[in-house]
């Protein structure tokens, strides 16, 4: 269940500005949380699901604070990426930087926690975040 975070006032963006909007890359994968863990069974249980990522997370946060941003980064062309970048719009992010890879799933992060809270295990799925395309400057200098 994908649930959009909760509307909050923004105020309206200003037109004093002098310096370039941000961009913020990569983010981190979608946050899928259980609990209990499993144990070689299946287990009644809460499953929660929420965008993650901290560039995501500072992407939203500017854009709903009317600070022009735009995000740099890749989804796979899934649900979830869709969703995403619905969810970013609203926020008023350009997400055009964002890459659509085809055959590609959205980065996702499984983490199965205990009763505690605490970390059992967790599967990580980023590989479409190698398929970011950056510009030249974000290769590796040879100095």
């Amino acid at each position: 269940i994908l649930t959009p975070p909760r509307p909050r006032h923004v105020s309206p963006p200003s037109t004093k500005t002098s310096h370039p909007p941000p961009t913020t890359s990569p983010p981190k994968p979608l946050l899928i949380h259980h609990h209990p863990p499993p144990h070689k069974s299946s287990n009644p249980g809460t499953v929660s699901e929420t965008d993650g990522g901290v560039a995501r997370n500072i992407a939203e946060t500017l854009g709903r604070l009317g600070t022009a941003t735009s995000l740099h980064s890749a989804v796979g062309h899934d649900h979830r990426g869709r969703a995403i970048i619905d969810r970013l719009h609203s926020c008023r992010v350009d997400t055009g930087n964002v890459s659509k890879i085809p055959n590609g799933r959205t980065a996702t992060y499984l983490a199965m926690l205990q009763p505690d809270g605490g970390l059992d295990c967790a599967v990580a799925d980023t590989a479409v975040l190698d398929r970011i395309e950056g510009p030249s400057c974000w290769e590796e200098r040879g100095d």
